[in-house]
């Protein structure tokens, strides 16, 4: 990221306020570098410990806890740390998951998935159904957690004037459903390039 682009980091922590990246980064510097406080990120041979998160935080987990889980951990610690300091935040929490390594998945998602029949939504030669499930398994998984977050804004009192968005980056990256669309990631069709996106600020906009 060139040097001269102004980032939503650093345009929210010039007027005060906390501020963190807790997943992806996809940049090639430390994320404090573009307006953070704070990050954990690096990339994940296993969603399982050991992690190895690089930067200024580190991320306490043992065996058998979830990468993604620990993120949005970390994310509730900050968020708490920051209403004890009365500072606005800001906590930019892109998740690894859904994605390869596919080896490491929730258990207990895997086995509900992989118990049903997914072949109507399998398409192309790059797919199979366990792959499938799978993804299921990581999607249901960002989405229990998507709900812890919103959860705790609720008993902190905050949801009415927190700003929640939520949005992904791209299509699957196998031929896989994608309601009526076609394609996938790295590929302009509307199945790689559309995006589902969700603003949530009920002090200010209906429902």
């Amino acid at each position: 990221l060139p040097d001269e682009e102004i980032t939503l980091a650093e345009t929210l922590k010039s007027h005060g306020y906390a501020t963190a990246n807790y997943g992806k980064a996809h940049l090639s510097r430390d994320p404090r570098t573009y307006g953070f406080d704070e990050a954990i990120t690096g990339w994940v041979r296993s969603y399982y410990h050991p992690f190895s998160p690089q930067y200024s935080k580190t991320l306490p987990a043992k065996k058998g806890d979830y990468y993604t889980d620990k993120l949005t951990d970390a994310a509730i610690d900050f968020i708490d740390d920051a209403i004890a300091s009365e500072e606005p935040f800001f906590a930019y929490i892109p998740t690894n998951a859904p994605h390869s390594p596919y080896h490491d998945v929730p258990e207990a998602l895997y086995r509900k998935y992989k118990s049903k029949d997914l072949s109507p939504i399998l398409l192309g030669n790059d797919n199979d159904a366990d792959t499938v499930a799978r993804v299921f398994a990581m999607v249901e998984n960002v989405d229990q957690n998507v709900g812890k977050l919103l959860g705790h804004l609720n008993r902190r009192q905050i949801a009415e004037d927190t700003i929640v968005i939520f949005m992904v980056d791209n299509g699957p990256n196998t031929q896989r459903y994608v309601v009526n669309s076609r394609g996938k990631k790295n590929e302009v069709y509307d199945g790689g390039i559309r995006s589902p996106y969700f603003f949530r600020w009920p002090a200010e906009v209906e429902p």
